[in-house]
Formats: structure tokens, sequence, C-alpha cells
């Protein structure tokens, strides 16, 4: 959608400019490509923004969008972590083999060093991917935010965005909440 604005005259010789939300298709190419679909840009505007100011103290739509985010980010990075926490189990198992088929002289001394040193590189990898996981994890439970400040805060974003009187404003204080939710 882009603007689309018209001038009309009144009665009385004053010009109106009167803008309007239309298919950029329609504006930018040709009529065949769409209609023009035009929605007067106050009442759209008055119609979103209250509902978006709705879906703010919207209690439940709070608390899922909270609680899915740490579920996206937290999921994963525990299901990574237990498949090299796994591996790094085997890994201990076949050093136990390794050391006691030497014990029993099944290897030469060549061969396990070669193992060891084999298992213990792949070891060190294994622990090097695991560190990132893990400051992952800490990260995300201290960065918790509990859901009353949270609450406040979109209630008073609603609130300002309500009492905001010009359409720019309004425009710059979602543009602001949009660019803090990217980072």
């Amino acid at each position: 959608m882009v603007i689309k604005r018209t001038t009309n005259t009144l009665v009385d010789g004053t010009k109106r400019r009167i803008a309007y939300y239309a298919c950029g298709n329609w504006k930018n190419k040709v009529a065949a490509v769409c209609t023009s679909n035009s929605i007067r840009v106050e009442n759209t505007n008055e119609y979103v923004f209250g509902k978006i100011s709705e879906l703010l103290t919207n209690e439940n739509m709070v608390k899922a969008i909270v609680n899915k985010e740490r579920v996206r980010k937290v999921n994963p990075t525990k299901k990574e972590l237990e498949k090299l926490e796994k591996e790094l189990e085997q890994l201990d198992k076949k050093k136990n083999k390794l050391f006691d088929a030497y014990e029993e002289e099944i290897l030469s001394n060549e061969e396990f060093k070669e193992r060891k040193e084999m298992l213990n590189k792949r070891t060190q990898e294994l622990l090097e991917q695991k560190q990132p996981l893990l400051e992952t994890l800490e990260d995300t439970v201290t960065d918790e935010i509990p859901y009353k400040y949270l609450k406040s805060i979109l209630a008073n974003f609603s609130k300002i965005l309500s009492e905001s009187t010009s359409r720019e404003q309004q425009k710059k204080l979602y543009q602001m909440q949009s660019n803090y939710g990217k980072m």
C-alpha cells in the first residue's frame, strides 16, 4: 500500500487535500494489474492504531509472545547441548575401551597414541562447540524480563501512543518500537 493524495475543490473555492492508502501496483504500474482499493488514511490509521493499542494491553497475547520467544531461543540450544553431551559420553567410552585394549596388549604403543590423539582432538572440538551454547543458555536465563515490568512498559507505550496528537508522532513511535524489536 502506498499513499495517494487527491485535491478536492469545495463549493466556497477552498482546496482540501485528502490522503488515501492505495494498492502500489495500481499506482505505479497499470490499472489492469489491480484496482486502487483506496482507503482513507485517517480512518485506517485510527483503526490500526486502536487495534495495536488493544493488543498491547492484552495480557494473554503478551505472555504468549514472551514465552514463545524464550522457548524459541532456549529449546534448540538445549537440544544441541544434549547432542554434544551424548557424543562426549561416547568418546569417553571409546577412550576406556582404547585403554583396555592397550592394557591387554591388543594395540601397539603407536596405534594407541594415534587413536588417543584422534579422540582427544575430537573431544577438544566438542568442548569448544559446547562453550558458546552454555553462554547462550546463561544469557537467556539472566536476561529474563519480569512480566509485570513488561506489562507496565507496554501500557505506557499504549498510553503515549493514544495521547500523541499527530499521525507523524504515532508513526515515529511505531518506528522506534519496531527498530528496538529488531535489536
